[in-house]
């Protein structure tokens, strides 16, 4: 059994543990009894104890292409071929089983910018085609110039590029539909996303725009779905959450939102980081560029299109080790009140480990990198690194742990300071927590090689009543170089079982500077 720790942690010798839990479907069932009614004419009755079957929409081509190579030119008009069918038997769903749906265009992939909003006579415009796949038709072409973002106000006109020309580049085609089913009288949706990206002008290959996955947002939300769980897939997601868009902003609702951005790498990273927020914790920077700890605190709160508005203000990234151990103190902070302590504790458990969302880009860790995931460490924004660092005011300066930046009038400068890598301002070591840092805490292997009968017993291979555990094993860094025991602080053993019905038998510590100097140690548990 291998056990992997920082250095200066408590470790365990013995242990045997099982785990259950609960997995919540994304689609909720009613309780038991009869089954569910069927839903609309034409769909496919669904019992209350089973399962939705899912919904699978794929693109097929696109068509319409006016240019050379197949490149889309302005003026053409867009018609998508595709498919859609059952998940669980892949069999063709019916036009008219399909609810509603959405189809729309923005780009280029490099800045999201909407080029045909979202048309909402996507299911009723669908054509039946002779080969058994599905076609529609954009009501309008491709325009000239970009639409505004959603909700645009002058708050927001950062890489904002409304009633500019299109530039040449890969564009992308979203759409969305879904299936209902009324199950014990309520209602549940089956939704289905699809994108596909396409030349437009003069461009020459496909750029696809992927900073993070859906795999890696699935870690923790298993079945990621918003927008009442009609929006499933990311690259839809960011066709709608351009540069400059806000949320619904409506003065009638707790006197506006004007501060508040949807723009997504802004959005994503201000709800994970809501509960460590400069701003949710009441904390700014003065003109001087020294830190307001006395600023009035403001909630994180959205505001949706239909005026429900969501508070985010006590999310917390749920990746170890942030969530639970602080950042390293900065300079200064031993003079700070009690009540500014509490305030800089909060925002040093703010999200570190990148990764966990844009991959390693070393490719170790336990899902394939983003392709672009690398770029949040080379292309660096204000809005980006604000969002989580929001005590920060861009124009004016900001000191910290003995070093002064100052204002910053556009994003240009950003990489010339903070480099992908290599001292304390660069993106990876400023976001790398000590106790992931191999050169500060190299990490400790435990490995059990043996557990026999030790002392007087009855040699028959087992460990009865009264005869003493005896356990060897060895303990390791990361690198496979033997640590000695006698380094670690603390050493544990525990016993439990039996692996049915794991209860705990025995806890204790133990001595970790009488077992010798290894690298291999054996002892009995006391």
């Amino acid at each position: 059994m291998n056990q992997d720790h920082p250095a200066r942690s408590s470790f365990w010798i013995l242990q045997i543990l099982i785990l259950s839990s609960l997995l919540v479907a994304c689609s909720k069932k009613g309780d038991k009894g009869d089954k569910g009614d069927p839903g609309d004419p034409g769909t496919p009755a669904i019992g209350i104890d089973d399962p939705l079957p899912g919904l699978y929409l794929q693109v097929v081509r696109l068509e319409g292409a006016s240019g050379a190579g197949g490149r889309f030119q302005v003026g053409d008009t867009i018609t998508v071929v595709f498919t859609v069918k059952r998940a669980d038997t892949g069999q063709a769903v019916a036009v008219a089983d399909l609810n509603r749906g959405q189809a729309m265009v923005s780009g280029p992939t490099f800045n999201y910018q909407r080029v045909i909003a979202g048309q909402t006579d996507f299911v009723s415009k669908i054509l039946q085609r002779g080969d058994g796949s599905l076609s529609y038709t954009f009501p309008v072409p491709i325009p000239e110039t970009y639409l505004a973002p959603i909700n645009n106000t002058p708050n927001f006109q950062h890489d904002v590029l409304t009633g500019q020309s299109l530039l040449d580049g890969t564009y992308t085609v979203g759409l969305e539909t879904d299936v209902q089913y009324t199950i014990a009288g309520d209602t549940f949706t089956d939704p289905a996303n699809a994108s596909v990206d396409f030349l437009l002008g003069g461009a020459s290959a496909l750029d696809k725009r992927e900073v993070v996955t859906l795999a890696n947002c699935n870690n923790c939300h298993e079945s990621l779905r918003i927008h009442s769980g009609r929006r499933t897939k990311i690259t839809n997601c960011l066709l709608c959450h351009t540069a400059g868009s806000e949320d619904n902003n409506d003065p009638a609702i707790e006197g506006g939102s004007p501060e508040i951005t949807v723009e997504f790498k802004v959005m994503i990273h201000k709800i994970h980081s809501g509960k460590n927020l400069g701003s949710v914790l009441g904390v700014t920077t003065k003109t001087d560029g020294s830190r307001d700890y006395l600023a009035t605190p403001k909630p994180y709160r959205i505001v949706g299109g239909s005026g429900k508005v969501h508070e985010f203000s006590d999310i917390q990234f749920p990746v170890w080790p942030g969530m639970e151990s602080p950042m390293p103190r900065d300079t200064g902070y031993d003079v700070l009140t009690t009540a500014a302590k509490a305030q800089e504790d909060a925002m040093r458990k703010g999200p570190v480990s990148c990764d966990s969302c844009h991959g390693d880009p070393d490719g170790a860790g336990p899902l394939p990198p983003p392709e672009d995931g690398a770029l949040i460490y080379s292309q660096l924004t204000r809005r980006s690194c604000g969002s989580c660092h929001d005590d920060w005011v861009w124009d004016r300066p900001y000191s910290s742990n003995a070093s002064n930046m100052p204002a910053q009038s556009s994003d240009s400068a950003c990489i010339l300071c903070h480099k992908v890598s290599g001292d304390a301002l660069a993106v990876v070591d400023a976001h790398r927590h000590p106790l992931v840092d191999p050169a500060k805490a190299p990490g400790v292997r435990f490995a059990i090689t043996s557990l026999v009968e030790g002392g007087t017993n009855n040699g028959n291979g087992k460990l009865d009543p009264g005869e003493k555990p005896q356990v060897s094993f060895t303990v390791k860094d990361a690198q496979g170089a033997d640590v000695a025991l006698s380094s670690l602080i603390r050493f544990e053993a525990i016993l439990s079982g039996p692996t049915k019905n794991s209860n705990l038998v025995h806890s204790t510590s133990m001595p970790n500077s009488t077992l010798g100097a290894g690298p291999s140690y054996t002892t009995f548990l006391p």
